[in-house]
């Protein structure tokens, strides 16, 4: 048996049912999603360390080559941890010892299932700084051209990727590549 409170309220229900929920508005322009705000302008950043954030144990995350950078301006802050690019990464600006100076790390990443590249640029005395998420273009794979066929149409094929261009049809100009990842 249920609760005697538990009951009146199901009366109470029952008797004068709660409005319909406000019709969803689709003319409301649609939020945008955390890559879009993170890919639109520089944010500020923090290192994200723990169980303190300290000079020696962000450079120690270095070393690591893994760091983590976090993002404040989203709702409860967006963490990323990536692995770091020593090449487009720029640490001669930085006196660890001291705590001064800056530290500019990058690393493509991705985040959502879009591929993007996080660079920012973190002051070591308050291990704060500016830092982005620019889109990346995926690496397509090199087409290797073997022996061209024409069609009676005039397209070429290739056997290793198939490349469309259509001189003679009415859309003139108009180039299509199409990669063959099967070999």
């Amino acid at each position: 048996m249920r609760p005697l409170s538990l009951r009146k309220k199901m009366e109470e229900s029952a008797r004068n049912p709660p409005p319909p929920p406000p019709a969803p508005d689709h003319n409301r322009p649609r939020e945008k999603s955390l890559v879009d705000k993170l890919c639109e302008r520089e944010h500020p950043v923090e290192v994200g360390l723990r169980p303190e954030r300290t000079v020696k144990l962000f450079k120690e995350a270095i070393d690591r080559d893994y760091i983590h950078i976090k993002f404040m301006q989203t709702r409860g802050g967006t963490e990323v941890g990536f692995r770091l690019n020593r090449d487009a990464s720029d640490l001669s600006a930085a006196d660890f010892e001291n705590g001064r100076g800056t530290v500019h790390v990058e690393r493509s990443l991705t985040l959502d299932y879009v591929p993007l590249k996080c660079v920012a640029d973190i002051d070591l005395s308050t291990l704060e700084g500016k830092g982005h998420l620019p889109p990346q273009r995926p690496q397509l794979p090199e087409l290797k051209h073997k022996t061209l066929k024409t069609c009676d149409q005039g397209c070429r094929q290739s056997s290793s990727a198939t490349m469309i261009f259509h001189a003679r049809h009415e859309t003139a100009g108009h180039a299509t590549i199409r990669p063959d990842l099967s070999s």
